[in-house]
């Protein structure tokens, strides 16, 4: 998990040191390894100890409705056992549905709701 993580900051740092104009293929490329690499890990549950989510994880923003919204994400944390929650991640703080803050937050992924294949493919 660490070494994709280090791709990923390394795909970052290449797409900064170019200008879009001067190598849109280049960026495409980039943007598209991108994405097969969180693919991938989308299924890894990351431990907070590890890292905290970057904000566009967390983060989204609705250009039809123009506002921002918070990502729902899986949220593993501690009570006497290991519990599992869909919750958000604020920046600072974990919350859930109803806006409680949940404690001891041990682990975190992205959910990705189903999506069911269309009758073309």
């Amino acid at each position: 998990m660490k070494e994709l993580e280090k791709i990923l900051q390394e795909i970052e740092k290449a797409k900064n040191e170019y200008p879009c104009a001067c190598f849109p293929w280049y960026l495409t490329g980039l943007s598209e390894a991108e994405k097969i690499i969180r693919k991938h890990m989308k299924d890894c549950w990351i431990p907070v100890e590890d890292r905290l989510p970057e904000e566009k994880e967390w983060r989204g923003y609705d250009e039809e409705r123009h506002c921002a919204y918070r990502k729902r994400m899986e949220v593993a944390y501690m009570t006497d056992t290991l519990e599992y929650a869909f919750g958000y991640f604020g920046g600072y703080k974990w919350m859930d549905k109803r806006h409680d803050i949940i404690k001891n937050v041990v682990a975190w992924k992205p959910h990705e709701p189903y999506i069911p294949k269309s009758k073309d493919n």
